[in-house]
This record gives C-alpha cells, sequence and structure tokens, in this order.
C-alpha cells in the first residue's frame, strides 16, 4: 500500500504546500514535475519543459519536511529521520490528492536545506494515437515472442509507450504480463491478460533479480522498465530466446546507436554470442524525443525506428553496424523502419516545430541540415 499524504482540501485557501502541490497540477493540466526547496519559492516544469515559480510564498524546513513524514509508513519514518540527520537522499511513492507522485527528497546546501522533487504518474493509460505513435506498433507485438526496445533521453515519454504496449497486449490476449517498474507508473487492470506489476525497492531489490525470477513464473510477457546493466540485459535475451516477448527501454538517443549501446554492457569476449542473441530475437527499436510545438502549445513525439529484417539481422550477427545508418536512411519496402532526421525534417517544412528545435532535437546536426537544403525529406 502506498503512504499517503493528507491532501483533502478543507474549503479554505490557505496555502499549505500540500495545497499548492494540488493547485500546480490542477492548473497546468496534470503536468506535475514540481521542485521544492525550504527557503524558496516551489517551481515546477511547465507543458514544454520549461522552469516555472508558482506564487511567491517561500517554504519553511519544517514545511517540506512535514510533506515528507505525513502518513509515512512507520519503518520509512525512521528512514527519514536518518536522512534528515545524516544527509543523502529518500525515495518514495505518495499520493497526494487521489495523485500519485514518485517523491525524491533531499538534503543540499552542505545538508543545510531539504529539497524534494515529484514526478506525477498516471492512471490514464493512452492509446497509441493518443501519443502521437504514426506506425503501427501492433506490427512487433504481434509476435508475442522476442524483444522490443524503447529508447531515448529521460523525459522523453518512453513509460508511457510502454504503458500503451501494455495496454494493447492486455487487450488482445489472454496471457500473463508482469511488468518491473521504479516506480509503478502507471496502474493496469486485468483485461482479457492477467498482469503483476512488481515495483523495485518494495516488491524487488532490484530490475535484474525481478527479471531473473518472473521466468519462474509462467509469463508470457515481461516489462522491463530500465536496462541498467549487464545481468539485465543478458537475462532478457535469454528470456526473449526461449518464448517470451521483452519490452524494455535504454536510454540512447537513436535506434542505429542502440545495438552497439547493448554490446558495451559486455566484454569483448562474449560479444560474438550477444551479436546472434540480439540479431535473432530483436523484433525492432523505437526511439523517441519530445520536441516543442512551433506555436507553443505543448510538445509533439519525435521517432525513429528500426525494424529486424533479415538484412538488418546480418548487419548484427556480424557487428558491422555501420551498416544500420545505410538501412534506416534507405529503408525501401520495409516497414516501421526510418531516420530521426527524416521525421524532424519534415515536422520542421511543415511548421509544426521550428529549426532550432529540430536542430536541438537530433543526433546529427550536420545531415539534418543537408536534408532541409535539398528538400530530400519528401
Amino acid at each position: 500500500m502506498y503512504p499517503l499524504f493528507n491532501l483533502s482540501t478543507n474549503g479554505t485557501m490557505e496555502n499549505t504546500i500540500t495545497d499548492t502541490v494540488a493547485h500546480i497540477c490542477a492548473a497546468n493540466k496534470g503536468n506535475s514535475d514540481i521542485l521544492i526547496h525550504a527557503d524558496a519559492v516551489i517551481r515546477y516544469r511547465d507543458h514544454l519543459g520549461d522552469i516555472r515559480q508558482w506564487g511567491e510564498k517561500q517554504m519553511c524546513f519544517d514545511e517540506v519536511a512535514s510533506l515528507l513524514r505525513t502518513g509515512v509508513e512507520a519503518e520509512k519514518k525512521t528512514m527519514v529521520d536518518e536522512m534528515l540527520k545524516r544527509g543523502g537522499q529518500f525515495d518514495d511513492t505518495v499520493t497526494i490528492d487521489n495523485m500519485r507522485f514518485r517523491a525524491n527528497a533531499f538534503l543540499h546546501s552542505g545538508d543545510r536545506k531539504l529539497g524534494i522533487v515529484l514526478r506525477r504518474t498516471r492512471d490514464d493509460i493512452p492509446s497509441f494515437d493518443e501519443l502521437g505513435l504514426d506506425f503501427q506498433l501492433q506490427d512487433w507485438l504481434n509476435n508475442r515472442t522476442g524483444l522490443i526496445l524503447v529508447t531515448g533521453p529521460t523525459g522523453s515519454g518512453k513509460t508511457a509507450t510502454l504503458a500503451a504496449m501494455v495496454d494493447y497486449l492486455n487487450s488482445h490476449y489472454a496471457g500473463h504480463t508482469i511488468l518491473l517498474e521504479d516506480p509503478i507508473e502507471y496502474v493496469h487492470t486485468h483485461k482479457k491478460g492477467f498482469l503483476t506489476q512488481r515495483e523495485v525497492g518494495r516488491d524487488v531489490t532490484s530490475f535484474s533479480q525481478g527479471l531473473r525470477a518472473s521466468l519462474r513464473q509462467n509469463p508470457n510477457y515481461i516489462v522491463v522498465c530500465e536496462m541498467r546493466d549487464r545481468e539485465t540485459m543478458e537475462t532478457a535475451l535469454q528470456a526473449a530466446e526461449t518464448g517470451h516477448l521483452v519490452l524494455g527501454t535504454l536510454h540512447t538517443s537513436s535506434a542505429l546507436h542502440t545495438p552497439t549501446r547493448i554490446l558495451d554492457f559486455f566484454p569483448e569476449d562474449v560479444r560474438p554470442l550477444i551479436r546472434s542473441q540480439l540479431a535473432t530475437s530483436l523484433r525492432g527499436i523505437l526511439a523517441q524525443i519530445l520536441v516543442p510545438r512551433a506555436d507553443a502549445s505543448g510538445k509533439v513525439l519525435m521517432t525513429e525506428a528500426l525494424s529486424n529484417y533479415p538484412d538488418v539481422q546480418n548487419i548484427i550477427r556480424k557487428g558491422e553496424f555501420l551498416q544500420l545508418s545505410n538501412v534506416l536512411k534507405n529503408p525501401g519496402q520495409r516497414l516501421n523502419t526510418w531516420l530521426l532526421n527524416d521525421k524532424l525534417a519534415r515536422a520542421v517544412e511543415a511548421g509544426k516545430i521550428t529549426l532550432e528545435a529540430g536542430m536541438q532535437a537530433t543526433y546529427n546536426r550536420a545531415e539534418l541540415e543537408q536534408l532541409l537544403q535539398f528538400g530530400s525529406a519528401g
């Protein structure tokens, strides 16, 4: 059970720290990266990701500490008190006015001040259309075995994309899905499928430990929200090879660079085996980034996709990753395969995003400039 922050309003306009959190979420369309420091005015990220100030009132140390302590279970209160005395940080999931957040609290400025960062977690699961995914992820998911990776920087919407994938499987197939999350952000309900959601730090000690355990829990689908280390990646590849569909995320900027990043987890002597496993099990890589719209009304999802066709399998198996660039630049009749810069160039030419925003989003500025110069975005 998640610890609760008691935020029931009493009809007054009393500007408590808990009231402020609720007001920010209500006024900011649910966007809720909220930054709280003692002796400072509360800030939040708006729909474009910019930091904004909320009001003029500075929070004091006791107010910030009370937000952290209120409703925390007994064993957690001890951990909070230790953090306040000795420094460091404290992670937990909290509920504020029926809204769920991930809270990270920490001492700073030489342990003299207290800060908390809140990130809203959501219960409403988005559809592919709502996310702006303009291709058929179903083509990958309907394989029902193998490995699908969603990549991108922090804040690029990877978790939302995974949630939409899980909801598709849950709605269409009578299988068992095990999700390993840190924290649990989207709460799924049983539909045609059956789901088990496990939170790292509460239900399992680590992603790798949870992934190993999941293989003994009769899954059809396994979701690993972050593949952080060699052991997790190695087990994921083994699971994908043995008849499971594994979904996961990596912090890479492109589909092009993701196979190389996977191999970086492993020493040189085992890389041929890993290349073979990846070539066999990979279904597709979706890289994504959120780019501000030109009209400042929000952000638009820009993607790069690589499907594992036979020629891609051969490239991965041989480790000739430079050839993947040619595949993405010249996809031919391959479905679900394209270059991020093609999407960015089209968006710039259509006026959806500015040239500056496109240049900030790309991992290859020279190539994007060339596409725009010669109008080869199509």
